[in-house]
């Protein structure tokens, strides 16, 4: 489990707010950064993270802790 540290850029588009399912994109860079971009059912893109880092929580959480994450991500 990781927590947001840093983000280069965030880039809205037009449309970001609107209904409908999202995917993540995410392609990895040097440095241990990814970049990411927020797509809707048609490919388009909502929100753009340039330069997304995290840092690693220290030591592990249990199941119970984890459990409502895996719920609302539909990971029951």
């Amino acid at each position: 489990m990781a927590l947001p540290t840093h983000v280069d850029r965030v880039v809205r588009y037009a449309g970001a707010d609107a209904p409908g399912r999202l995917w993540a994109v995410v392609t990895p860079r040097d440095g241990g950064c990814v970049d990411a971009e927020v797509v809707d059912e048609d490919a388009r893109v909502r929100v753009r993270l340039d330069g997304y880092r995290t840092t690693e929580l220290p030591g592990n959480l249990d199941d119970d802790a984890l459990a409502p994450i895996r719920t609302a991500m539909g990971r029951a």
